[in-house]
């Protein structure tokens, strides 16, 4: 789903919306800048393990707990 301001950044819905952005955040312009910036950490882990984790613990430890209980429950049905 996108949202219609990503599909159409002319309408004046979309206009109106960015002009009070700054308001509806507590620091203004500056939570922009630190929210959007995205930086690649180091891993000390070797490039194989972190594909595995990726995948198997995208949500965390609790994520992973709730996937293994709901295929002990319903995985023969499956």
């Amino acid at each position: 789903m996108v949202p219609r301001r990503v599909l159409h950044p002319n309408e004046p819905v979309a206009i109106i919306e960015r002009r009070f952005e700054p308001v509806r955040t507590p620091l203004g312009m500056a939570v922009r800048e630190v929210h959007y910036r995205r930086e690649l950490a180091p891993s000390a882990l070797p490039p194989i393990l972190t594909l595995l984790t990726c995948i198997f613990l995208h949500g965390g430890w609790m994520h992973f707990l709730g996937n293994m209980w709901f295929l002990y429950i319903f995985g023969d049905n499956v």
